[in-house]
This record gives structure tokens, C-alpha cells and sequence, in this order.
């Protein structure tokens, strides 16, 4: 039987192989960023960001998944994802 873990655990495992970059803030929070390709610098604004958050590292836990300013258009400067409000998309 599947367990909603190994959705999220597949999930996380998914973006974060098709992630052009990875910033890692603690083990309970990570960023994503996907780039338009021929992008040359973490300033351009040719990003989409993610924020990944788990309330514990140890099974069972919850995973968030919210994108910068609630959008996965690759417009902004993944070198300011910390200013950037996170909101939940639907795809």
C-alpha cells in the first residue's frame, strides 16, 4: 500500500532532480530553482523558486510545497528568494 510519505518523498525526489539549482537552509527547509535555459546567473530574472518545508525529518511528517509570489513563470531572480512572498499553486 502507498503511503501519503512516499507520495510527498516522490514528489520532493522529482523536483528536486529537475532542479537547476538547490539552496538548502536547514534540513527542514530547502529552496528550488528552475531556470530558463541559456540563464547565466542566479540575478537574471529568468527563475521560478519553490520553497520546500517538513515538519520533521523522520517519517511521518508534512511537507509544503509553495512557489515565490504564488506563480511557476520563470521571471525571477532566484538570488532574492528570501524576499519573495510563498503561496500554494495548483498546476
Amino acid at each position: 500500500m502507498v503511503q501519503d510519505t512516499d507520495i510527498l518523498q516522490g514528489t520532493l525526489g522529482l523536483l528536486l532532480q529537475k532542479a537547476d539549482t538547490v539552496h538548502k537552509v536547514s534540513e527542514l527547509e530547502i529552496y528550488l530553482g528552475f531556470c530558463q535555459q541559456g540563464t547565466a546567473s542566479k540575478n537574471d530574472n529568468a527563475w521560478a523558486i519553490c520553497r520546500i518545508t517538513q515538519t520533521s525529518e523522520a517519517p511521518p511528517n508534512d511537507m509544503e510545497i509553495m512557489w515565490a509570489n504564488g506563480q511557476r513563470q520563470k521571471v525571477l531572480a532566484f538570488s532574492g528568494y528570501a524576499d519573495y512572498n510563498y503561496l500554494y499553486k495548483n498546476f
